[in-house]
């Protein structure tokens, strides 16, 4: 790559700008321009791809729209030159590097980080990754996390990175470390006597990793240092990595009042038999919230997220200050400080990289893509809103969108304790959380409502009780310079199978995802609100069952972001062991139906547990309440199928629009179907033994609403009316309508397998106006008519023909403005009160007067006196010029 364009490159995307595409960009919404209600598509696929180069030739060839993994350069510049495909980047918020396991010697001893840390070749690094990443060793990326990105300087621009690339240097911190020696004359390094060559599991799916480890072991070989170099993928990662190092933790590190910790227990007797691994090339995505360093460095996290079971006094101190503490921005931005400067003193991790997202959309016949800052369209919030906004470029709904995943989940179970990208990118669609990241506010913290409405009260002073409505499993009493965080939960929000959705699935969830350590479930948000400074008690009103109150006993930054989780349906998941079905070592498998869940027994609440009928005919337990249903996940072909929820309380239902005249009545038509699993022997309303279908529901009860969806004011409700086979018709008067744009809600309740359920539905309903047609005759002052004169009312225009007539369609009741205009007669301008009587109307127009005549020309000159005068000058020239000679 010429080098010139790289620095020019990396400068626009610092920057924050980006690089024209190669097609049109009509398919790409910009973040404002992004609806935050939908889906438009019927189904949405993900395809895992064997490689990355097999999805790139899929997504160039238009089988697939889009990939969620980033291009390489290679297919950037191919890309680029492909018709019909849009292509760009971002700076993102991945950064990839090294991780050591801090339980296993050497890799425990600093001074052997240090020296890993002493062979990274950044200028080399760089010359490799091109346009994909920046090589730079910051946890915090200088430009994402410094205005105007952010809000203060999360990066410490005064903190220098105390390691360069030096043979030397890393030589000189082996040397320090005890036990390791090094004999010059055979060029070989022994620890405690015996050859020595550390191990690197490398991830060998991801090009970016595979560089970094081969130029770590390349520059190893000029101190003499072998290490050996063991690649892996995302998913065996996850049996030699991630669930040994689980499993080795008896109790993790205890935050205390003064923010002292007590230390992480290990079985070290387990650690030296199974979690051996001693260096592993990590990769994390985070986000624009810069506590995240108290996930990966805090032993409360031990086992879980920080997977390297670091463990720091110094550090657990701050990152407990960042994420607990910090009341303010100048409090926070002392810890995130404080945690550079002992990062890079203890070096957990070694950064290598921060990655820019270089994606690419087959757009040909789509359009509304979510073009995001640090995500682009196809991934994480990006691949979110875009989902809610494509569609087919020719229909304002419908079409199949199929997106590449880089590597097969793991689990789709959204409690499952290692989260891999692909595994979010997928189960995001299903369910949702109570606040959502607008699209325009990915790099800013930004909130909006998203399941219901939210109210922060701050510095809060407030009694605890243990009455009805009351959670306190700490039997605390009070709250002192706390918040109350109240959610108002929308009413119309259900679950996939129909069961409403209200505050106590919230409060269920909580729990279920360990957010204050009660469980012992190992989920991605374990101990993520523990007391003293975190979630102490919520509070139900047991009026109100869609209001929740959380009492939290600090008013830290982050309290609303940490109290944000996907909401799982306590209905179903109440009959499970937290503990079992979200452990370190695994998830309870929620893509199958129930009876084929293997060892199902295992995951309930007690062996004798009996769970209730209905909850076998559910297609699977992957009950959401977002956008999306899940169908299926082939595990052989690695195709997981979604389908949109039509029951949708965001739904972007001005896409399913139908019109009607003012003053008639709109046919209304619903089909009320639920999705079932067969668990019998025999077929059941039409479907098969051991599979899934649509059943009718025939014994629904209830309302089609007609909404301002401005004000959200009801304003008519008709019932419903069953004509068998799951159908129900309404009849919608339009008189007492406005013209204009309404929403219409279905409003229906009924039981199903002895479950009450609801079910919503939405579209929209155009009242126009009464119209009638007009008819104009356009004559001249003596009575000819006029053709070819051209009358307009109310933007209705008609032309008059040879008789003069005019036929204007489609004129709205009322006074309405009219123009006549031909070619030689004066325009014609009036008002016209229309009516359902009103017919023809005549009109006559006259003549535009004749200009006047031209002046007449001015005389012709008279050439003929100019002549004599002529002559007689000459002459008299002639005869001076004579009388001169003869005086000589």
């Amino acid at each position: 790559m010429n080098t010139k364009y790289l620095y020019l490159f990396m400068a626009l995307i610092a920057l924050g700008f980006s690089v024209s595409p190669a097609v049109a960009q009509s398919p790409m919404l910009a973040p404002t321009q992004v609806h935050t209600h939908g889906p438009l598509i019927n189904t949405l696929i993900f395809n895992v791809y064997t490689s990355d180069q097999n999805a790139f030739l899929a997504l160039i060839s238009g089988q697939i729209q889009a990939m969620e993994w980033t291009l390489t350069p290679s297919m950037y510049i191919t890309a680029q030159a492909t018709s019909n495909v849009y292509t760009n980047l971002t700076l993102s918020y991945a950064f990839d590097g090294i991780a050591f396991n801090c339980l296993m010697y050497p890799y425990s001893n600093v001074h052997f980080r240090r020296a890993i840390a002493d062979l990274v070749d950044y200028s080399y690094l760089q010359s490799l990754y091109g346009i994909e990443a920046v090589a730079e060793p910051y946890i915090y990326e200088p430009t994402l996390f410094s205005p105007p990105y952010a809000s203060t300087y999360w990066y410490d621009p005064q903190l220098p990175y105390p390691y360069k690339y030096s043979p030397t240097n890393a030589m000189q911190e082996l040397l320090k470390v005890p036990g390791i020696s090094y004999n010059s004359v055979k060029g070989q390094w022994t620890l405690y006597g015996k050859p020595f060559s550390p191990v690197l599991y490398y991830r060998s799916d991801d090009p970016l990793r595979t560089d970094l480890a081969e130029q770590l072991a390349s520059a190893a070989k000029q101190i003499n240092l072998t290490i050996t170099l063991k690649p892996v993928t995302g998913i065996t990662a996850s049996s030699i990595i991630y669930s040994p190092a689980a499993s080795v933790v008896i109790a993790p590190g205890t935050m205390l009042a003064n923010f002292s910790t007590t230390p992480p227990q290990f079985n070290m007797t387990l650690a030296n038999q199974t979690d051996t691994w001693g260096m592993y090339t990590f990769g994390w995505i985070v986000s624009w919230e810069p506590n995240y360093p108290w996930f990966f460095f805090n032993s409360q996290l031990a086992g879980i997220v920080d997977f390297g079971n670091f463990f720091n006094e110094s550090m657990d101190y701050w990152t407990d200050i960042l994420y607990w503490a910090a009341t303010n921005i100048s409090r926070a931005q002392q810890a995130a400080w404080m945690f550079q400067k002992i990062f890079y003193q203890q070096l957990p991790y070694v950064v290598a990289l921060w990655s820019n997202e270089i994606y690419a959309d087959y757009v040909k016949g789509w359009t509304g893509f979510a073009q995001l800052p640090t995500t682009g369209p196809n991934e994480e919030t990006g691949l979110y809103y875009t989902s809610l906004n494509v569609h087919p470029s020719n229909a304002p709904y419908g079409g199949t969108f199929t997106e590449a995943l880089h590597s097969a989940p793991t689990s789709l179970n959204p409690l499952y304790v290692t989260n891999w990208v692909w595994q979010v990118d997928v189960w995001q669609e299903v369910y949702d959380s109570p606040i959502g990241t607008p699209p325009w506010g990915l790099t800013n913290g930004s909130l909006i409502p998203w399941m219901g409405t939210y109210n922060v009260q701050t510095d809060v002073t407030a009694p605890i009780g243990n009455g009805p409505g009351w959670w306190n499993p700490f039997n605390a009493s009070k709250i002192v310079n706390g918040e109350i965080i109240t959610i108002n939960f929308w009413k119309n929000d259900t679950w996939q199978d129909g069961v409403p959705l209200n505050a106590y699935d919230y409060n269920f969830s909580l729990y279920y995802w360990n957010v204050q350590g009660l469980s012992g479930a190992s989920t991605p948000d374990s101990y993520a609100s523990t007391p003293p400074y975190g979630l102490l008690a919520t509070y139900i009103p047991p009026n109100n069952p869609y209001e929740i109150q959380l009492y939290v006993n600090s008013t830290n930054l982050w309290n609303i972001y940490t109290l944000d989780i996907p909401v799982i349906p306590m209905h179903i998941f109440k009959y499970f062991n937290p503990s079992v079905t979200a452990s370190s070592t695994g998830a309870m498998d929620t893509t199958l139906p129930l009876s084929q869940i293997p060892g199902l027994s295992s995951y309930l609440l007690s062996p004798n547990e009996q769970l209730p009928e209905w909850m076998y005919w559910l297609p699977n337990l992957e009950v959401g309440s977002g956008p999306f249903v899940f169908q299926s996940w082939n595990k052989v072909t690695n195709v997981i199928t979604l389908t949109r929820n039509p029951n949708y309380y965001r739904s972007a239902w001005w896409a399913w629009m139908t019109t009607e005249p003012q003053g008639t009545s709109a046919p209304f038509k619903v089909n009320i179907m639920e999705e079932i699993y067969n668990p019998t022997s025999s077929t059941f309303e039409g479907v098969a033994p051991g599979s899934t279908g649509y059943i009718p529901i025939t014994n629904a009860t209830g309302v089609v609403e007609v909404i301002n969806p401005a004000s959200g004011q009801v304003y008519e409700s008709e019932p419903l009316t069953s004509v068998g086979n799951g159908s129900y018709t309404a009849t919608i008067p339009t008189s007492n309508l406005a013209p204009g744009t309404y929403e219409l809600m279905v409003n229906a309740s009924y039981t199903s397998f002895g479950l009450n359920r609801v079910w919503y539905s939405y579209s929209g309903l155009t009242v126009s106006p009464l119209t009638v047609t007009v008819t104009y005759k356009v004559v001249s002052s003596t009575g000819v008519p006029i053709s070819g004169a051209t009358v307009k009312i109310d933007g209705e225009t008609a032309i008059t023909n040879s008789s003069g007539i005019a036929v204007v369609p489609n004129v709205p009741l009322g006074t309405q403005n009219v123009t006549v205009t031909a070619p030689g007669y004066q325009n014609y301008t009036a008002t016209l009160p229309v009516s359902s009587t009103t017919t023809v109307q005549s009109v006559t127009l006259s003549s535009v007067a004749p200009p006047p005549p031209p002046p007449p020309p001015p005389p012709a000159p008279n050439y003929t006196v100019y002549y004599v005068v002529a002559a007689i000058i000459i002459i008299i020239v002639i005869i001076v010029a004579v009388l001169a000679l003869r005086r000589k």
